[in-house]
């Protein structure tokens, strides 16, 4: 018997979110090799350089797709890649 188990989706972000993500991999909004410091609205600040911004909107946008597809695989492998698994 062949018993697959049932996958919950997140619901997709909002399309200007997802507009946003794609305008962050535009050649030249993002300087992979600087530094970018980014207020977290609750009073911290992180630093984070543009090539790891640009991995994580890359990543985002792939699950997203991934969700979208119902590709449980990649999913999990954008989910790697953001390291939340």
């Amino acid at each position: 018997m062949n018993v697959r188990r049932a996958v919950r989706r997140p619901p997709p972000p909002p399309p200007e979110a997802i507009d946003s993500l794609k305008r962050v991999l535009e050649p030249g909004v993002i300087d992979p090799k600087r530094v970018y410091e980014v207020d977290l609205g609750d009073g911290r600040v992180r630093r984070w350089t543009g090539a790891q911004l640009l991995e994580t909107a890359a990543a985002f946008l792939d699950l997203v797709n991934a969700n979208e597809r119902g590709d449980d695989s990649a999913a999990i492998k954008a989910l790697e890649r953001l390291h939340l698994i």
